[in-house]
């Protein structure tokens, strides 16, 4: 969400901008209607042109989340490619610009064990989150006889019984290491290379999914 922008009809805090020329913002549906009877509708796309117009002869510009916008605008959003999802992690990897085309928030989605990324891809979807961008990633491991199912670390011994966290076991641990280091080197790559601010990289995990976001979470310290 954008900060420190007002809304043009009340002049209250907001991070909502008119979807169509980008230069307005509003608090609520009611404001946006009253302020485009006002006349808004007769200046917006006018406001749309002049924009654009501006940023084709600005040499700073960069492309980010579909629009064009000035280096000094890269807080406000990002670039993604998947490239920048460590190999261990991109198969099935799904990738979504925020719904109102702004991506100034990304939503990082683990899933559970046994799944896939496309059902959380999916739920990020329908959760319609404004100025969020989604991305739901893959677990390193494959879990066999599962078509395609995969896990964050080792849950299963050789045959095929769940281990159990006794005293001693450490199985379990040390596969999640390695998956530890592999999402500290995404989130390293989405900002360093994407222009994500590391505080606005949000984790979803659910099941051992949700076990991972809590250690990296634990574990990680971001220079920010």
């Amino acid at each position: 969400m954008a900060e420190g922008k007002t809304c043009i009809a009340c002049s209250r805090e907001t991070a909502f901008r008119c979807s169509r020329c980008r230069q307005v913002y509003y608090c609520s549906k009611k404001c946006q209607a009253t302020h485009w009877k006002d006349g808004h509708r007769n200046e917006c796309a006018a406001m749309q042109s002049s924009c654009t117009a501006q940023k084709k002869d600005d040499p700073e510009a960069v492309r980010l989340s579909g629009r064009s916008v000035t280096a000094g605008e890269r807080s406000q959003g990002a670039q993604f490619s998947k490239s920048m999802i460590p190999k261990e992690l991109r198969q099935g990897a799904i990738f979504a610009d925020s719904p109102d085309g702004v991506n100034e928030n990304l939503l990082l989605l683990l899933h559970g064990l046994g799944d896939k990324p496309a059902p959380y891809a999916n739920l990020a979807k329908k959760m319609k989150l404004p100025q969020t961008a989604t991305l739901a990633i893959s677990g390193p491991l494959e879990i066999p006889m599962t078509d395609g199912g995969r896990a964050w670390y080792t849950a299963f011994d050789d045959d095929f019984e769940l281990i159990q966290g006794v005293r001693g076991e450490r199985r379990r641990l040390q596969s999640l290491e390695p998956t530890i280091a592999l999402l500290q080197q995404l989130l390293q790559v989405l900002h360093e290379q994407g222009g994500w601010p590391y505080k606005r990289i949000h984790l979803f995990g659910f099941s051992q999914g949700g076990t991972v976001v809590l250690e990296l979470v634990r574990r990680y310290s971001c220079p920010q």
